[in-house]
C-alpha cells in the first residue's frame, strides 16, 4: 500500500529545492530586465542593486516560512495514511451475478472542486468480467466489453508481435470498430539522478539563498527592527496629520465668547475670575433675553459654544450648560499647550 508519509528530509529537500529555483528564477529577472533596454532602462549595477535588495527580503521570507510549512506537509500527508488505513472497505457484490466482488485496489483522489481527498476503492468480479469503483459520490460500474453504441457484447481479440499488443474491438451487430495499440518497448521516464557537477551547483545556489538559523535570526532581528521603525514612522506622521490647533488667549476667548452667547440670544454676559490651578478654567453667566423652554435654550446655547471653539485650545467643560429661572451658566477649559488637547 503506498504511503504518503516520508522522512522529515525528504520535505527539507523539497522546501530547500523550491528556495533554490525560485531565487535563481529572480536573478534571472533582473538579469533580463537589465540587459533588455526596450523594457526598461536598468544599468546593470541597478539591477544589481534591486535583484540583491528584493533577494534578502525573499530568502529571509523563505526561512522564517520553513518550519510551519514543512510541518503543515507532513500533517497533510500523515492524514492521508490515516485516511487511507482506515477506511472501511465497502460491501461489493457484482451488478451483474450478485456475488461478492474481488478486491483490486484502492487509493486517494481529489477532485477538482474538493480542497480534501477521498478513498477510491476498485473491485472486479473475474466472473462477469466486470469492475465498479467506490467513492465519495458512490458506486460507478463499468463493463469494458460493451459495445457503447448499442450496448450489446463486443468481440474482444488480442494479438502481439513483438513488443506491440494490439487490441480490437468489434461489435457483430451494428457495426462498431475500435483498435488500440500498446508498445512495450516504450519505456517512462525516469527522473534522471543528478550528476555530482548539478550536486555541487545546487549546494552552492543553497549556501547563497537558504539561510542559516544564525542568518535566520539575524534576519528576524532586522525585520523586528524595520517594523518598530516603520511603528514610529507612522505615529510621527499622524500627529502630523492632526489639525492645527489655534490657541487663543483668555481675553481672546471672552471676546469670541460674549459674541457667540449675543448671537445665541443671551444678554448681560458676565465672567468670573479664572482659576489658574492647572488648566485655566473660568465660569461665563448670561440671562435668556428670549422666552424659550430650558431644553431650547440650553441646547443651542452649548452647540453654539461648541462650534464656536472647536479647533482651539478652548472647550466646553463636560457639565455643559445650565438653566434656572431665565439665566444660563457653564465653563471654559484653556489648555497652554497645543499637544495636550485632546478631542
Amino acid at each position: 500500500m503506498i504511503k504518503y508519509l516520508k522522512d522529515r528530509s525528504y520535505y527539507e529537500d523539497l522546501y530547500d529545492k523550491g528556495t533554490v529555483e525560485w531565487g535563481l528564477w529572480h536573478e534571472e529577472y533582473f538579469f533580463n530586465r537589465a540587459k533588455d533596454k526596450k523594457v526598461n532602462k536598468l544599468s546593470k549595477e541597478m539591477a544589481k542593486g534591486l535583484c540583491r535588495i528584493y533577494l534578502y527580503f525573499y530568502t529571509g521570507d523563505r526561512y522564517v516560512k520553513r518550519e510551519d510549512c514543512i510541518n503543515k506537509w507532513m500533517e497533510r500527508d500523515r492524514k492521508e495514511d490515516d485516511l487511507l488505513e482506515n477506511t472501511l472497505l465497502p460491501e461489493a457484490l457484482c451488478f451483474m451475478c450478485g456475488e461478492p466482488m474481488e478486491f483490486a485496489h484502492k487509493h486517494l483522489k481529489t477532485d477538482f472542486k474538493e480542497d480534501e481527498p477521498h478513498v477510491e476503492f476498485i473491485f472486479h468480479c473475474k466472473e462477469c468480467e466486470v469492475s465498479s469503483v467506490f467513492n465519495n459520490k458512490g458506486r460507478d460500474d463499468r463493463i469494458p466489453w460493451q459495445c457503447p453504441d448499442c450496448k450489446r457484447r463486443l468481440d474482444i481479440k488480442h494479438k502481439r508481435k513483438n513488443d506491440v499488443i494490439t487490441t480490437k474491438e468489434h461489435c457483430n451487430f451494428c457495426g462498431y470498430h475500435h483498435e488500440d495499440k500498446l508498445d512495450l518497448s516504450i519505456k517512462p521516464e525516469v527522473e534522471k539522478s543528478p550528476t555530482m557537477a548539478e550536486l555541487k551547483k545546487f549546494r552552492e545556489d543553497k549556501l547563497r539563498f537558504c539561510l542559516s538559523p544564525q542568518e535566520g535570526m539575524k534576519y528576524m532581528e532586522s525585520v523586528a527592527n524595520l517594523e518598530r521603525l516603520n511603528k514610529i514612522i507612522g505615529e510621527i506622521k499622524e500627529k502630523d496629520r492632526k489639525p492645527k490647533v489655534k490657541v487663543l488667549s483668555i481675553k481672546e476667548v471672552q471676546k469670541q465668547l460674549k459674541e457667540v452667547l449675543k448671537a445665541s440670544g443671551c444678554e448681560n454676559v458676565t465672567f468670573s475670575d479664572p482659576d489658574t490651578v492647572g488648566d485655566v478654567v473660568f465660569k461665563f453667566k448670561a440671562i435668556d433675553s428670549r422666552e424659550r423652554g430650558a431644553y431650547d435654550a440650553r441646547k443651542i446655547v452649548k452647540k453654539a459654544v461648541i462650534t464656536k471653539f472647536t479647533g482651539t485650545n478652548w472647550a466646553l467643560m463636560s457639565d455643559g450648560v445650565t438653566y434656572r429661572l431665565g439665566i444660563l451658566e457653564g465653563r471654559l477649559k484653556g489648555k497652554e499647550y497645543s499637544e495636550d488637547i485632546i478631542y
